[in-house]
């Protein structure tokens, strides 16, 4: 009889709790993900290889015409270093931003060799560091982005004229400043919330003004005209954000 009392109270017991157990609200813990924001400044390191061509004549005024005018093409390649910087802002999954940056170069020297009046001339090209202003657009999915760019850029190049004979200098026309557009475009992932990597592709098109009256010696007068230099860039980068935004989704 005892046994049987001890068993009724537990069944009622246990009837009770689950029938408080099942009118209590249950809600589950939501799950959450995490969602990069490309709304930042950031400032970086990039590296790579590059490719240029310059084309330029030259052109000697006084000699009869078809005579004066050497024509040259030069192609060479470069490794490249330097940085960037720059803001970016997030609507949506669309991002825009303005970037500065600047790459240390050595394009060259690259020398040709024409024949002149008996005396052959060996004219010498070399590039130098590129820097650029840029516009930037892209698409945002969660840590990964592409993007496009385009703005103004420059450069210089360095030109010089000697006698093949004796290497005498004929002409020498140091830092000739070039002045164009940058169009490119790349990939990038935010590795961590401070860290972004990637992968960028550009080309540089540049019009240097005429160099004239850059001969060496008084008698002969020598000019650098018809220049068009144009550089293709391949980098990766690395660039350091000041203020990661990381929201839930």
């Amino acid at each position: 009889m005892k046994n049987l009392v001890i068993a009724s109270v537990a069944a009622l017991v246990l009837a009770s709790t689950s029938s408080l157990a099942a009118d209590l609200p249950t809600k589950a813990a939501p799950a959450t993900t995490d969602q990069f924001n490309w709304s930042n400044c950031y400032f970086g390191a990039k590296a790579g290889t590059a490719w240029a061509r310059d084309d330029w004549q030259d052109n000697f005024p006084t000699l009869p015409p078809g005579a004066n005018v050497l024509p040259a093409t030069h192609t060479s390649t470069s490794f490249l270093y330097g940085a960037e910087a720059g803001c970016n802002l997030q609507h949506d999954h669309f991002v825009i931003g303005v970037e500065v940056g600047g790459v240390a170069a050595k394009f060259g020297p690259v020398t040709s060799t024409f024949p002149l009046a008996g005396f052959n001339r060996d004219s010498t090209s070399k590039g130098n560091a590129l820097y650029d202003l840029a516009a930037r657009l892209g698409y945002a999915q969660d840590y990964w982005l592409i993007f496009a760019k385009a703005g103004v850029a420059g450069t210089s190049i360095d030109y010089t004229v000697v006698r093949t004979v004796d290497q005498a200098p004929m002409a020498n026309a140091s830092g000739a400043s070039g002045s164009g557009f940058v169009v490119g475009a790349g990939i990038e992932y935010a590795a961590t919330k401070n860290i972004v990597l990637g992968l960028e592709y550009d080309y540089y098109g540049f019009k240097v003004p005429d160099q004239n009256g850059v001969n060496t010696p008084a008698f002969v007068v020598q000019n650098i005209t018809n220049n068009s230099y144009n550089v293709q860039a391949l980098t990766a980068r690395v660039s350091f954000l000041l203020n990661p935004i990381v929201e839930a989704k």
